[in-house]
């Protein structure tokens, strides 16, 4: 993404996530950005907080984001790192560093990127959103960095006027979907 991140008056969506080490006084800083000018999902890694010193990544993998997607994103076990590979969400041994980015594809379908063993895969496709949909979010559960649940919200266009949510249990070892109710 060479040049500035918002060239001129372009908007793109911005997701965070801090992760932890075992010293409490180092943390590290992900961004992840919609490039306006090649539309790819690029990730900021930013490994000292004194500095702006990112290292980047662009994601050349996966379905092609559509242009203006939001992006959601979500982790959990700090920045440990196991010696074995680990699989994507389908995997119910996740106890390593793990990240999803999620965004919407130029097929309106949400997209999981997962980051685990050192590598970024392509994860699952969850379900269909609302043409020009700009909600999309995530949420997880993971005490003592276990994974206990995953949460994707996003507008459906099933149910539009209300967040259609695809989640994840691990003992199930599949993805679910449910909605909200219309009314709150």
């Amino acid at each position: 993404m060479s040049g500035q991140i918002f060239p001129g008056c372009s908007a793109s969506c911005i997701a965070y996530i801090t992760t932890s080490t075992a010293d409490p006084s180092v943390d590290y800083w992900r961004t992840y950005v919609q490039s306006p000018t090649d539309g790819l999902i690029h990730e900021l890694a930013l490994n000292d907080v004194n500095s702006l010193n990112y290292i980047e990544r662009t994601f050349n993998i996966g379905p092609l984001p559509r242009f203006n997607t939001p992006i959601a994103a979500v982790n959990w076990n700090g920045i440990e790192e196991a010696s074995t590979p680990m699989m994507c969400t389908t995997d119910v041994a996740l106890t390593t560093l793990q990240i999803r980015v999620y965004y919407i594809t130029q097929d309106n379908k949400v997209q999981e990127l997962c980051w685990t063993n050192h590598v970024w895969v392509v994860g699952a496709t969850l379900g269909d959103a609302i043409c020009g949909s700009i909600g999309l979010c995530a949420q997880q559960r993971a005490p003592g960095g276990v994974l206990q649940e995953l949460r994707i919200g996003y507008q459906s266009p099933a149910d539009p006027s209300t967040i259609t949510e695809s989640y994840y249990i691990p003992p199930q070892s599949r993805w679910g979907v449910r909605t909200y109710p219309s009314m709150m």
